[in-house]
């Protein structure tokens, strides 16, 4: 009891020490808050002084002298016209409308050159203005900033907001919105600034017009109405701006006379008054144009991103840039149409405390070295058809004694010119797989008519080709599904104005930009809380197969906390059905009669948000009818399809939301022999599920299960052991594989065949045994059957062989080199793309040019080897395996392949890939439109 009475005692004597120590830090803060009242009283006598009006009158004459002679007449006049009499006030005011209205044209700055049409280069929806919306920590104001968006005259909008990593209550905000049909909301994991931002939400744009607000501003009803007004009667005009009232951080008129005094009619006036002329917007340091800007969508895919080096000023820099190469306006009228709010929490009201004042100072600098930077001269590396095309304007515009034909080309030219611009509608993939990108080259596609050059290239080698001027409707479609890095561009003299613009800031940004720096990270897609999407997975077989283990794949990779997968089983299940259920998926199977009452009841029953159908076509229009949409994906050349086959599909185009194509080839082919559209397509590759062989890549794994496998089946150690995992078709190639070898065993005596696959046509199979025997190969060749489980013998083979006639997405060749097998593989599916990335294999040429050359007329004389070159076909499968031979490729390439299998191929980044564009086409669909 003592001691306790002790311990109350010493705290009792703390209680007090830490009560006069409150005593005295109220009375600092009484003290300090009677300090800052006093100044703040002097502050007020400053601002309302004579001295400080005078001071602010000579500041705004000042400004109004620089601005012009009209500008500066309108200051010194608008002070004797309030004096006026009203009546004559009111006569005059109408008098100057009657004039406005009488012509809005625009004074355009005369450096600017007039007679370019810069109304439509194919970018985004026609009419569609998307507004980006980025906020970090602003619930309090968010709302309002959403509201005064949707409730713009001018309804052709939609609204991307991008919560750039808030831990305040935003989310509780973005909630109330987030079913509203116009919205769309992006949101990153962790804060990653204002540029990034907007780069992230300019992304997903979709729009004509393009513009950004803020969480703390307000739109006025009209901005974007009188905005997309004044672009469509303005074609030559990029990019719109106009006058804004300041706000205070209750939303009332701005009385403090301290924010942009220059641009004020008089120092307690709130409206901001822009300079008419952008003129000398990058020679003097001032952001002038403000929040209330609308630009066209194809000059932001054109300039590309945001720059995060100039956080603060990051708008600055794109206004700048714009200026630079294409004419900005203002809107030419006194209206208002936005509401800018200054308050303590906006990066104006922080510049100091966050270096933005330093970056204005460095912008500026680096603005003029670009500038002098784009006076530069280019060297055009052009293929002949390009040089002919442009040869006039190159002519004109003085540029011949910098020209070369691509044939010139050398690697070593990159290090003696500051900027190199190559133009090629007729680049070969062999060119550009051996093209090395540099900082200062600028490579640039140019789509001719009907061109299908982007499907050969593929997605691999893409990657290298900067910007893609497409000269029609049809190969630009082409061409934005593998970048937005397009403009339909078709007159001599756009495109090589544009070509240059696009060089000149692409290259200038690289050589002054750090890539790691810039690059941003992957946006997730925002859905209502507690709300799962349903995603019916539909296929007609369920049992073994390709296609049937990327359905598996993606029903089981699909992250659970958002989706609810249900596989939809419409004819036969089997293997991987028993998987699925074993797994915890839910699964059903279509019974054989009331098929149709039953896919309604399922539709219904699990409130399907989507259905993705792998070629399966029943029910698609029922889905559709119920405002389901409906995603397709296509897993290979369907070379077999009949003309009534091909018309049934092209039927179903009108109920089908989008389509999955597995590969560049299997999009080429779906597009020119189907006729599906390749404006609703996205490639997405497919992935090996490599938890299915975890740990099997490892050394002493690996090495056990090669001497297993090798004596099970009778190959020794210094056998070299081919691998071949398909099931037996004939477009397939076992049969040329065994011509191969018989040629090869003339050169090379310890070598075999493996073949692991199942008899599915039972008379190929036995044709292909028959002809091992009349070789007398079988001791060389060994048939092991379907293997549930491939992986031992992956590691058991040397190397990987695929002479298939066609392919979708090989998963057999992406296990290959999962396990670091070189492959030969023909040049169909997406093999290219795969031995391009992996460096670790060689293509065999197939026995025609193109795949299109396929189709259900011809199949049978591919099949039987009567139509086609298989002489060269069969030699270039017999030169790929001596290559296998003959490489000695080692472990470091081998251990690239896995890498790269691992990293970009796995089933894990398909199934994300799927469900971003699950998630994307569910919140565009207008299913919730009645709410609002």
């Amino acid at each position: 009891l003592t001691e306790r009475e002790q311990v109350v005692q010493t705290l009792t004597s703390q209680l007090a020490e830490k009560e006069r120590e409150l005593t005295e830090r109220e009375q600092v803060v009484q003290t300090l808050t009677s300090q800052l009242a006093e100044k703040e009283q002097l502050l007020h006598k400053i601002y309302t002084s004579r001295g400080f009006r005078l001071v602010a009158w000579i500041w705004e004459l000042r400004a109004s002298w620089k601005a012009g002679i009209f500008p500066f007449a309108k200051f010194l006049i608008k002070p004797i016209f309030r004096k006026l009499p009203p009546k004559i006030q009111t006569h005059l005011l109408k008098a100057y409308m009657r004039l406005q209205n009488l012509s809005r044209q625009v004074p355009i700055q005369t450096y600017k050159d007039e007679t370019y049409d810069l109304n439509n280069y194919g970018v985004g929806e026609s009419g569609l203005v998307s507004v980006i919306l980025p906020v970090y920590n602003q619930a309090s104001l968010l709302r309002e900033s959403i509201q005064s968006v949707l409730q713009q005259t001018y309804k052709q909008f939609e609204l991307i907001i991008v919560d750039d990593g808030s831990t305040d209550e935003v989310e509780d905000v973005l909630e109330e919105f987030s079913q509203h049909p116009q919205v769309f909301i992006l949101r990153h994991p962790r804060n990653q600034g204002l540029p990034k931002a907007l780069n992230t939400g300019f992304d997903f744009a979709r729009g004509e017009f393009w513009t950004w607000t803020s969480a703390d501003n307000v739109m006025l009803p009209q901005q974007l109405e009188r905005l997309v007004e004044f672009l469509q009667t303005h074609p030559d005009v990029a990019m719109v701006y106009s006058d804004y009232l300041a706000i205070d951080d209750r939303g009332n008129p701005l009385q403090d006379p301290r924010f942009r005094p220059h641009n004020r009619e008089t120092p307690n006036s709130p409206i901001i008054r822009l300079p008419r002329s952008t003129e000398k917007l990058n020679i003097v340091k001032d952001n002038f144009i403000g929040p209330s800007f609308l630009y066209r969508g194809w000059v932001g895919r054109l300039l590309g991103d945001y720059d995060p080096l100039f956080m603060g000023a990051e708008d600055y820099d794109y206004w700048m840039r714009i200026n630079n190469l294409f004419k900005i306006a203002h809107l030419g009228t006194d209206e208002i149409l936005y509401k800018y709010r200054v308050h303590d929490n906006t990066l104006n009201a922080r510049a100091a405390e966050l270096g933005i004042f330093e970056r204005v100072d460095r912008l500026m600098e680096y603005e003029k070295t670009r500038r002098e930077f784009f006076q530069q001269p280019f060297t055009f590396y052009l293929d002949s058809e390009t040089y002919e095309w442009l040869s006039n304007e190159l002519q004109n515009g003085g540029f011949m004694n910098h020209v070369y034909l691509l044939s010139q080309w050398q690697p070593s030219i990159v290090e003696h010119d500051k900027k190199i611009l190559i133009i090629a509608s007729t680049i070969s993939p062999e060119w550009l797989k051996t093209f090395e990108p540099q900082k200062n080259t600028f490579v640039i596609l140019r789509m001719t008519p009907g061109s299908t050059l982007v499907y050969e290239l593929g997605t691999t080698l893409m990657k290298k080709i900067d910007f893609c001027f497409a000269m029609d409707k049809e190969s630009y479609q082409r061409s934005a599904l593998f970048t937005k890095k397009v403009l339909l561009v078709n007159k001599p003299k756009d495109f090589l104005r544009l070509a240059m613009a696009a060089a000149n800031n692409a290259i200038y940004y690289r050589l002054t930009h750090d890539e790691a720096s810039t690059r941003g990270i992957k946006p997730i897609i925002y859905f209502p809380k507690e709300r799962k999407i349903t995603i019916l997975l539909q296929t007609d077989t369920f049992d073994k197969g390709g296609l049937e283990r990327v359905v598996y794949n993606c029903a089981r990779y699909l992250d659970r906390s958002r989706f609810y997968p249900v596989i939809l089983v419409v004819s036969r299940n089997g293997m991987f059905g028993q998987r699925a259920l074993k797994a915890g998926i839910t699964i059903i199977e279509l019974p054989s009669t009331e098929r149709e009452k039953t896919y309604r009841e399922i539709l219904k029953q699990y409130s399907v948000d989507i259905v993705n159908a792998h070629y399966s076509t029943f029910g698609l229009e029922i889905a559709a009818e119920q405002g389901i949409p409906v995603v397709q994906t296509i897993h290979n050349c369907y070379v077999w399809f009949t003309p009534d086959t091909i018309e049934n599909w092209r039927k179903l185009e009108k109920f089908t939301k989008h389509y999955i194509a597995v590969s560049s080839n299997v999009a080429k082919y779906s597009d020119v022999k189907l006729g599906l559209d390749p404006k609703r397509m996205t490639i997405i590759s497919n992935g090996i599920d490599i938890n299915e062989f975890a740990g099997k890549y490892d050394g002493n794994i690996r090495k056990n299960a090669r001497f297993s496998i090798r004596s099970r089946y009778g190959v020794s150690n210094d056998d070299f052991l081919f691998l071949c995992t398909s099931a037996f078709f004939a477009h397939k190639g076992q049969l040329q594989i065994v011509e191969a070898l018989s040629s090869l065993l003339a050169s090379f005596q310890k070598i075999k065949v493996m073949f692991l696959g199942e008899a599915v046509d039972l008379s190929y199979y036995e044709k292909v045994r028959k002809r091992v025997k009349d070789l007398g190969l079988e001791n060389q060749v060994i048939f092991a059957g379907f293997q549930d489980d491939p992986s031992d013998f992956y590691l058991a083979a040397d190397a990987f062989l695929l002479p298939s006639l066609w392919e979708g997405w090989s998963l057999a060749l992406g296990e290959a080199l999962y396990f670091g097998l070189p492959i030969v593989a023909t040049d169909v599916g997406a093999a290219r793309e795969l031995i391009d990335e992996t460096g670790l294999g060689i293509l065999v040429s197939p026995p025609f040019s193109d795949i299109t050359e396929i189709d259900c007329t011809n199949l049978p004389l591919y099949l039987s080897g009567t139509k086609g070159n298989y002489e060269v076909f069969l030699r270039s499968l017999l030169e790929g395996m001596k290559h296998c031979l003959e490489a000695n490729y080692t472990e470091r390439d081998r251990e690239k392949a896995h890498q790269v299998i691992a990293e970009r191929y796995n089933a894990e980044r398909m199934a994300l890939e799927y469900s971003q564009l699950f998630l994307e086409i569910v919140r565009r669909q207008n299913k919730s439109a009645i709410l609002w």
